[in-house]
């Protein structure tokens, strides 16, 4: 999903044009080098809350959580220093904010965090991506598509991840709906417990998550509707932004909620997602002793496997005292395991190679067959 190169800003320039501008700001040149990472889904443990840690074997461990937030701010315009203040009372470490209003495009250190943004020639729309101080100086690439959607790719605990933030107009715009309450039909999408009534808008966005392959992840918890609304006005409440996740990446979801308390002066509220972020603990391949293919003892190998067994015996038979239990066993078992080796065939390879090929050794074909077809 990421693409790396070696420098991808060699300038960035923060507009002087934003109204506003008068608090303390420091311009950034930012410079990205060529990092071996990589991005990894579907981890190992799934449940909200749950304590997870290494298991013995594993080739993952659990190296800490990070907090994803997204909010429409109305406008960015003499919020900043409030906006960051907020962050950093909720913890979040990643913020994705819409309708920030600003022109062009550019970079920008506030606090502790540094905002890239993308904006247009007026100071209407624009997109923004917060990073917190552990994770603004691990951006590898960086992609405006426009005034509407940005992405980010960095490297976490030395996973890739790539977080986008998209806005759509409150007119017309194709990925603002409501997905309702209730999954009805949309469950590869939708986990239940949505808020509100579904309108066509709301459809597009379950169908779109779905044909990606994402998941609205604040509907897959249960939360009262103060955590679930993210829009106030009038005294009326709406749900109609969202953080979705690729499906396979749910079992990394531990939360995801509205913070009511927090405003900023928007209608909308702050939205975050909780995620477990996971590091590579080393690859551990296990050799396994070879297996033999006792599924193929049956028609002539049987007898070839007998006879072969009754004359190795018979020839070794007088090097073995007869009241010697274990070394008359021993002679057995060890005869009967060579044969079998040299008669029906062994498999071997690393013990994911068994697991990826694993055979019932002990079932006949008509069972095995049937197995394989339910």
């Amino acid at each position: 999903m990421s693409k790396f190169v070696d420098a991808y800003e060699d300038q960035l320039e923060f507009d002087t044009d934003n109204k506003g501008n008068d608090e303390s700001e420091e311009k950034v040149n930012i410079d990205s080098t060529h990092t071996d990472g990589y991005l990894r889904s579907c981890p190992l443990t799934l449940g909200v809350g749950r304590p997870t840690g290494v298991r013995r074997g594993s080739r993952v461990a659990t190296l800490g959580r990070i907090r994803v937030g997204s909010w429409n701010l109305g406008t960015l315009t003499g919020k900043r220093i409030e906006l960051v203040d907020t962050f950093l009372k909720s913890n979040v470490d990643i913020g994705c904010v819409q309708e920030t209003r600003w022109k062009g495009e550019g970079a920008v250190d506030i606090k502790d965090y540094r905002l890239w943004f993308s904006g247009s020639r007026i100071a209407q729309n624009g997109v923004g991506i917060f990073l917190g101080k552990l994770y603004k100086d691990n951006v590898v690439d960086m992609s405006r598509f426009s005034d509407r959607i940005m992405s980010i790719s960095l490297i976490v605990k030395e996973e890739t991840f790539t977080v986008i933030s998209a806005y759509a107009p409150h007119a017309g715009g194709d990925l603002n709906g409501h997905i309702g309450a209730e999954a009805e039909g949309y469950e590869g999408a939708h986990g239940g417990f949505g808020f509100g009534p579904r309108n066509e808008e709301g459809r597009s966005i379950l169908k779109f998550a779905i044909a990606h392959e994402l998941v609205v992840a604040n509907s897959f918890f249960k939360k009262r509707d103060a955590q679930l609304a993210t829009f106030h006005s009038g005294g009326r409440s709406t749900q109609i932004d969202f953080l979705s996740i690729h499906k396979g990446d749910l079992r990394t979801c531990r939360d995801c909620k509205v913070l009511p308390a927090l405003t900023c002066s928007s209608h909308h509220r702050l939205l975050v997602i909780d995620l477990v972020t996971r590091g590579r603990v080393g690859r551990r391949v296990r050799v396994v002793q070879p297996r033999i293919l006792w599924k193929n003892l049956h028609g002539a190998n049987t007898e070839t496997f007998r006879t072969t067994v009754v004359d190795r015996l018979s020839i070794e038979g007088d090097n073995v005292l007869p009241t010697v239990v274990d070394q008359i066993w021993n002679r057995l078992a060890s005869t009967i395991r060579d044969v079998a080796k040299e008669a029906l065939g062994v498999a071997i390879g690393t013990s994911r190679a068994h697991k990826s090929s694993r055979e019932s050794w002990c079932l006949s074909d008509d069972v095995q067959t049937k197995a394989a077809l339910k």
